[in-house]
């Protein structure tokens, strides 16, 4: 009898667990909030960019499949004029083109809030290809000290 009400539990029970594939973080904003970031991985393979506090969950952002799935490549944090922000570079591979597409994205956190800092979101700069049908482009933007050296330097 136990046997049998243990089996109906448990197939009960584990079909309820959502499985969460983070693949960056949780990475924490500050000291005083217990504020925190994270990339999930969707079952369509888009990743979610979430913050959590506590109980709450709040989408960011999305970065969708396009010619390619998307790869977080790198996340780290810096000021921007004098506000911290959340640096994200995603790529694409684009098997079809023979290239690999990065972008660039930028979250300010101000007043325990993310949000999208658009004037980062809008510099062409930091969008491009590598590669592309062996015509040679190269995105000059791949890791995070090259990009926090151009923020620097333009922002």
């Amino acid at each position: 009898m136990i046997k049998v009400f243990l089996f109906l539990f448990f197939s009960m029970v584990f079909p309820c667990q959502a499985a969460i594939n983070v693949v960056q973080g949780p990475f924490s904003l500050d000291e005083t909030s217990n504020l925190t970031v994270s990339f999930i991985k969707e079952a369509d393979e888009s990743i979610s960019f979430i913050t959590q506090s506590g109980l709450k969950t709040e989408s960011i952002d999305s970065y969708q499949v396009y010619d390619g799935v998307p790869e977080v490549e790198t996340v780290f944090f810096t000021p921007i004029d004098k506000i911290k922000n959340v640096i994200v570079l995603v790529s694409w591979d684009e098997t079809n083109i023979n290239a690999k597409h990065y972008k660039i994205f930028a979250y300010k956190y101000y007043n325990g809030k993310v949000s999208v800092n658009n004037k980062v979101l809008n510099d062409g700069n930091l969008s491009g290809y590598d590669g592309y049908n062996s015509s040679g482009l190269i995105f000059n933007y791949k890791n995070a000290e090259s990009i926090r050296g151009y923020l620097k330097k333009y922002y």
